[in-house]
């Protein structure tokens, strides 16, 4: 009985544990980059001043995700700077056969944030 009890316990325990979409919809993008080459990080000389490109779920509906790909760099150099420069792209995500996959980019540009 108690190896019942046990084997029910677990099966229901298992059942609850699931993955965050948000994680997969990042795993789907960082696994896309990887197999193409991606190089997103900025490779000219004001890349001495950036830190190291993020991503960020932006939204999720359904089967349906955008993710923000971004990278923070100092601006311009000299005085005055016109200080800090995101340079941002984002993209769009499907859930395909249970699996995320990343579509295209579907919009960017530069935000001076302060």
């Amino acid at each position: 009985m108690k190896a019942v009890t046990a084997l029910a316990l677990v099966a229901s325990t298992a059942a609850c544990v699931h993955r965050s979409p948000e994680a997969a919809v990042i795993t789907a993008f960082n696994e896309a980059t990887s197999r193409s080459g991606f190089q997103g990080a900025r490779l000219d000389s004001a890349a001495r001043g950036c830190t190291s490109p993020a991503t960020k779920v932006q939204l999720i509906a359904k089967d349906t995700a955008v993710l923000k790909y971004f990278q923070d760099c100092a601006g311009c150099p000299g005085v005055p700077s016109c200080g800090t420069l995101r340079f941002e792209t984002d993209y769009l995500v499907f859930k395909r056969n249970g699996h995320w996959k990343v579509d295209k980019a579907v919009g960017g540009g530069v935000i001076q944030t302060s």
